[in-house]
C-alpha cells in the first residue's frame, strides 16, 4: 500500500470530482448530538433544516466567499446536500452554485447550539471552494419563521 499526502486543495478537487460524477444526488443528512442537519430540497437546493427533540426549524443561508481579500461570491445559498466523509470523518456541503464548504468541527457546535436553543440566527465561518478556487467563507444562518 502506498501513502499519499494531499494539500487541502488537493482534497476539495477530489470530493469535487467525485460529487460531480456521482449519478445519485447525495442528499444524506448528517446526526450529531441529537440534531439532524438536512437540506431541505435537494434538488435545487434550499434552506437547511435543524431538527431536535421533534422540533424543526428551518434556515435561509447568505454566504461570502472570498480569497486574498477580493469577493468571489457574495449572495444567498441553498443546500443540495450534506455529508460525512467516512474517510476523513469531515463534513461537507455542497450549495445549489457547485460550491463546497467544509464544515469544522466550531461551525457544527454552533449548529447544535442554534438548534437547542431555536436561535433566530447566526454566522458561521471556515473554508469552500468555487469552480476550483478554495477561499474562506462566512455563512448568516437566518431562521424562516
Amino acid at each position: 500500500m502506498k501513502i499519499i499526502k494531499l494539500t487541502e486543495s488537493d482534497l476539495y478537487k477530489i470530493v469535487r470530482r467525485v460529487i460531480n460524477e456521482t449519478k445519485e444526488p447525495l442528499t444524506e443528512q448528517i446526526v450529531i448530538d441529537n440534531v439532524k442537519i438536512s437540506p431541505i430540497n435537494s434538488k435545487y437546493g434550499g434552506p437547511v433544516s435543524l431538527e431536535y427533540n421533534g422540533i424543526t426549524t428551518k434556515y435561509t443561508i447568505n454566504v461570502k466567499v472570498s480569497k486574498l481579500g477580493i469577493t468571489l461570491y457574495h449572495g444567498k445559498i441553498g443546500v443540495v446536500s450534506i455529508w460525512k466523509d467516512k474517510t476523513t470523518n469531515g463534513i461537507w456541503a455542497k450549495d445549489n452554485t457547485g460550491k463546497l464548504f467544509k464544515l469544522e468541527k466550531a461551525q457544527i457546535d454552533k449548529m447544535i447550539k442554534a438548534a437547542k436553543s431555536n436561535d433566530k440566527s447566526f454566522t458561521i465561518a471556515g473554508v469552500g471552494e468555487v469552480k476550483g478556487i478554495s477561499g474562506d467563507y462566512n455563512a448568516t444562518l437566518t431562521k424562516i419563521i
